[in-house]
């Protein structure tokens, strides 16, 4: 029923052949099947577990460390190579 409606519509209204309205239709049809089948496959997807997040949190805090580590290394490095040339 509601394919006959559309179908009429797209003909009436939108101005397009018979061929060209169910051309329209099924394309749709199929874009809307697909995007029914990822909407059900992403609902299987696997979900992480509180290890895996504290997991992800240790590793996070290990690189954060590091990179500040290494910017206040290069901060120093700045602030001496400064103070070596104006003493010059």
């Amino acid at each position: 029923m509601a394919i006959a409606q559309a179908l009429k519509m797209l003909e009436k209204e939108g101005g397009f052949r018979s061929e060209q309205a169910t051309a329209i239709l099924e394309a749709i049809e199929v874009t809307s099947e697909k995007t029914r089948q990822d909407l059900h496959s992403s609902a299987h997807r696997e979900f992480a577990t509180k290890a895996d997040l504290q997991e992800m949190k240790a590793d996070l805090i290990k690189w954060i460390f590091g990179l500040l580590v290494s910017q206040a290394i290069v901060v120093l490095g700045g602030v001496w190579f400064m103070l070596s040339q104006a003493s010059r």
